[in-house]
């Protein structure tokens, strides 16, 4: 319902829109329950959900020290709970870098190792600029989990965003035509980082919002925009997916061949 074609007769597709979530929010009385039930009921095929590990903002796993695992725990029920099995692990920040290949694996088995978590949740990770910290922009934990690292920085002497480079906020994009510089970006960062390998695509995700959004005055169009640019410049290269489609694929595409 949200992001559907909203002129049919343009040749501009619809999208598929990954919105985050506080996973607690089943707990909480009133308002964010009543807010959860609304948009999970009225949710098209479009509208696919990820857990914010905060709930309702940003927590570093880094920064918990001994109080992580108890987290986990209530974080790994609270998805299960909810059906919400994307998780999104914080952004990096100058105190604390991206999270840890270590720390993802911990937080991932500590949320599933509770009587009453599936062994399924979390079943993808969401890791913010990993690429920025050494780590590959998709891998997988030991048991098969996916984990997709975000690109947060371009090219050399060509990246006006401040380590923001595949997001589409913080006035980063060229507020002339939003929807161009956004394809170029993910096109560069495909390039960059796509090895033809059979059976194996590259998972990019980008980051948002709905206010700001590079200077378009229409959110969804300027997505479907930068999807329409895509497809008439380099057909079949890209598809835009939900947020269970992507930990699906992203398990299946596990080069390890983990079940």
């Amino acid at each position: 319902s949200f992001c559907r074609n909203p002129h049919p007769e343009d040749r501009y597709p619809s999208c598929i829109v990954q919105w985050q979530f506080s996973p607690v929010a089943k707990y909480r009385a009133c308002g964010a329950l009543q807010l959860w039930n609304y948009y999970a009921s009225s949710a098209t095929f479009n509208d696919t959900f990820v857990a914010g590990i905060a709930g309702a903002g940003y927590v570093y796993l880094d920064s918990l020290g001994p109080h992580m695992h108890a987290y986990a725990h209530r974080a790994g029920v609270a998805m299960a709970t909810s059906d919400v099995g994307v998780v999104d692990t914080g952004v990096a920040m100058a105190k604390w870098p991206a999270t840890s290949r270590e720390a993802v694996d911990t937080y991932v088995r500590t949320a599933r190792n509770n009587s009453g978590t599936p062994q399924d949740f979390p079943s993808a990770v969401l890791n913010a600029c990993g690429t920025a910290w050494g780590q590959p922009i998709n891998t997988w934990l030991e048991d098969g989990t996916p984990v997709f690292n975000s690109v947060c920085h371009g090219p050399k002497g060509a990246d006006p965003s401040n380590g923001h480079y595949l997001y589409y906020y913080r006035g980063s994009l060229n507020a002339t035509d939003a929807a161009r510089d956004f394809a170029t970006r993910i096109l560069w960062v495909h390039d960059t980082y796509y090895l033809p390998t059979p059976n194996q695509p590259l998972f990019l995700y980008a980051f948002g919002g709905l206010g700001l959004y590079g200077g378009h005055d229409d959110f969804f169009l300027f997505l479907q925009q930068a999807l329409a640019i895509l497809e008439e410049e380099h057909p079949d290269t890209f598809v835009a997916i939900g947020a269970n489609d992507m930990a699906r694929l992203g398990r299946l595409a596990n080069p390890n061949n983990v079940p």
